[in-house]
Parts: structure tokens; C-alpha cells; sequence
């Protein structure tokens, strides 16, 4: 189980309180998402033979070495023992909405797909390599990102034979260039995987999901039983794994889908394109004082706690001016000024620092606003525009 984020404050490169707050914008909408697709929090490790669970779990550990280590936890989730291909939709469907209610907009991420079984078939029936050159070419095209293009060429020509290369190299280079199912050679049409992966791209666009990427060189060591994907930072200089998942072979044998996300590197992305300037503070209103008002304070600091709002009252008596600069240093909402004729009248002034406004309103007033815009917070984060309801 992930320890609290926030209580993730002990390494130099935690910003207090903005990397917290990422911390807990991530694992909060890791979990709404897992949640609205009908997956529980259990250990995934754990043995479980029942089919079409739905589970997911937060550990400790990363994708790569981060600038945030006390960020290092992962999602994990699985669908187990679904062999349906409507389940790879639905986990590339869980990473996207995951990344929309973190704020990261779809131009700052690549979506890129492959299919092992495919693959298979491309080598074996398209370059017309036999089993354990097909496994090896397979092999190769997973370590092409880390191969210097004649190192590539030579170790290809080393697994094809030399007086087969210039053939088998060509078609090579048009898979290669392959971007979608309409690039790939008719010769795998006819096949049940094909027609799957065709159907995947319908369904992804009908969610709302394009430009998505088929990359034959895509690979994860453990998804090895279908369709591979990740999203990755778009930003070449970084490419930072934000996602990756797919389908492979539990150990009751069973076909099951499942997916990781990273969120070091998710934080690290929204460092880069954010500077986290969208994460408000967890304190949804924040009272400022004038005059001997203190006890009326504290009381109305109190109901308002009792209505479920986060309230936090300034007892330092300093100017007002001093005391709304500290709840904008702060990134807190809403600002509440109580003093004598407020009290007296059952009127309060409520400024919306986000929104640069302000109004004179009753305390129920006071709970509406801040409700409202909870809920609204919520709607933004877990309500999206695509469901998958239409198409399973």
C-alpha cells in the first residue's frame, strides 16, 4: 500500500507543498479512474484464479531514475482472465482519462500500440523468416531505439543471411515506416489479429482517442500475449513513460490485459509543461480576521467544518492586506473576511482569488460556493467526454 502523499516530504527534491500536491493529484486520480472502470484495491501479486477481476494496486517503484525519488510509485492494474479484445480498449481507455484528470493535455503525450501476435505474423509471413529467426528479428526491432542505424543493419543481415538481406532488409524499412493497420501489407489482412487491431483503432476513435501510433519496434518485456501500449512524453528531449500495458499470460494461463503508470515521471512532465501552477491547496477557504473577532472566528470556522469545508482561520492579526497575500502565497480559493459589521449583519465578504471576484453573502452562501465548485472539481476530473459505453 503507498504511503500517503502527503506525507512524501523527506527528500531535497520535493517542493513543499507543490510536489506534494502533484503527489496527490496523481494517486487520487489514479484511483477515481481505476474506480469508475469497476476495478478494487487489492495486491495484484496475490493468487487469485477467479475470472474477470478488475484489481489494482499503488507500490513503491519507478520506470527509470527521476528527479522526484519520493515520488517513486506506480499504478499497477490488471484485468485478469478476460480474453476479450474490447479489454485492451478499455485499458488504454483507463490511462488516458487517468492523464486528463491530471490536466495533461493530449498534445503533451504520444500514444503508441503494437501487437506481439501480429508482429509474429508480419516477420514470419510478409519477411518469410522461420521460427527462431523470427524470434530473433522480434528481439532486434525491440532494441532498435538503443542500436545505431548500421548496427541494426549488420545484425539484421547477420539473422537473415546476407544473400536474402536486401529483400528482407526492404520490407523491413516499410514496416518500419508503418504508422497505422492501413499501412501494413495485405498479406496479414486476412488474419483474426489484424482484424482485432482495426477494430482497436475504431474504438479508440469513437472515445475520442487519435493519433494513435502503431509501432512495430514497441515492447514490454511482460505483455507479450497480444496488444502492447505506452504513452510517453511528446517532448523528444525528454520522452519521459508516463503509461505502458497490454496484454499476456498470468500464471493460471489465462489471457489477461493490465497497465502501469509511473508517477515521477508523470510529475516531472507536469513540472515541465505546468510549472503545477493549476494545483490549489487542499484548504478550500481561508479566514481572514479584523478587529476583536476571533471567537466569531473560530466558530464560523467550525460550522463550516461541519459542512465538510476545509477552513483555515488567520490568528496573526496582521494587516488585511498582509493576511489575503498569505491565502494567494498559499493558492487557497476562497478568502472569507470577518469582522464586527459582518458579524453583526450575518454577512461576509468572499473573494474567488482564482477568479478575481467578490461578494457579500450569508454563511449558507459561503457552503454553496465552495460545494459547487467541489463539485465541479470532481465533474472536471472523473466526468470526461468519452465513456465506453456504446461499444461494450
Amino acid at each position: 500500500m503507498m504511503a500517503p502523499a502527503s506525507n512524501v516530504t523527506a527528500d531535497t527534491d520535493v517542493h513543499y507543498p507543490n510536489t506534494v500536491r502533484a503527489c496527490q493529484l496523481v494517486e487520487q486520480s489514479w484511483r477515481n479512474t481505476a474506480t469508475l472502470y469497476g476495478y478494487e484495491e487489492y495486491d495484484i501479486d496475490t493468487e487469485s484464479k477467479l475470472q474477470n477481476r478488475r484489481r489494482y494496486d499503488i507500490v513503491a517503484g519507478a520506470f527509470s531514475v527521476s528527479a522526484y525519488p519520493s515520488a517513486a510509485y506506480l499504478l499497477r492494474y490488471e484485468h485478469a482472465g478476460c480474453e476479450s479484445p474490447r479489454a485492451d480498449v478499455e485499458a488504454i481507455a483507463i490511462a488516458k482519462r487517468g492523464l486528463d484528470a491530471m490536466g495533461i493535455k493530449r498534445s503533451a503525450y504520444n500514444l503508441r500500440i503494437n501487437d506481439s501476435e501480429m508482429l509474429d505474423l508480419l516477420l514470419s509471413e510478409y519477411l518469410d523468416l522461420d521460427a527462431v529467426q523470427t524470434s530473433l528479428m522480434a528481439r532486434l526491432l525491440a532494441q532498435k531505439r538503443t542500436l545505431a542505424p548500421d548496427k541494426f543493419r549488420d545484425r539484421a543481415i547477420d539473422i537473415v543471411g546476407l544473400s536474402h538481406s536486401s529483400e528482407v532488409l526492404q520490407k523491413l524499412s516499410k514496416l518500419l515506416t508503418a504508422r497505422s493497420a492501413e499501412d501494413l501489407p495485405e498479406v496479414i489482412r486476412h488474419s483474426e489479429c489484424y482484424v482485432n487491431l482495426v477494430a482497436l483503432y475504431e474504438r479508440l476513435e469513437r472515445l475520442g482517442i487519435d493519433n494513435v501510433i502503431l509501432d512495430i519496434t514497441l515492447a514490454h518485456p511482460e505483455y507479450t500475449g497480444g496488444i502492447i501500449f505506452d504513452f510517453t512524453e511528446a517532448d523528444a528531449m525528454h520522452s519521459a513513460l508516463l503509461y505502458k500495458g497490454g496484454r499476456y499470460v498470468n500464471n493460471d494461463l489465462q489471457s489477461s490485459v493490465g497497465g502501469q503508470s509511473d508517477m515521477s515521471n508523470i510529475i516531472e512532465l507536469l513540472a515541465r509543461h505546468t510549472g503545477m501552477r493549476h494545483l490549489e491547496s487542499a484548504t478550500q477557504a481561508y479566514i481572514v480576521t479584523v478587529g476583536n473577532v476571533l471567537d466569531d472566528a473560530e466558530r464560523i470556522a467550525e460550522k463550516l467544518r461541519s459542512e465538510r469545508v476545509s477552513v483555515e482561520v488567520d490568528y496573526t492579526g496582521r494587516p488585511i492586506d498582509r493576511q489575503i497575500k498569505e491565502a494567494i502565497k498559499k493558492r487557497v480559493r476562497y478568502v472569507m473576511t470577518v469582522d464586527e459589521q459582518s458579524v453583526a449583519k450575518g454577512l461576509y465578504n468572499l473573494q474567488n482569488i482564482r477568479e478575481n471576484s467578490e461578494q457579500q453573502v450569508s454563511f449558507e452562501r459561503v457552503v454553496t460556493a465552495v460545494s459547487d465548485r467541489r463539485h465541479h472539481q470532481q465533474y472536471d476530473e472523473d466526468d470526461d467526454v468519452f465513456d465506453l459505453s456504446d461499444i461494450l
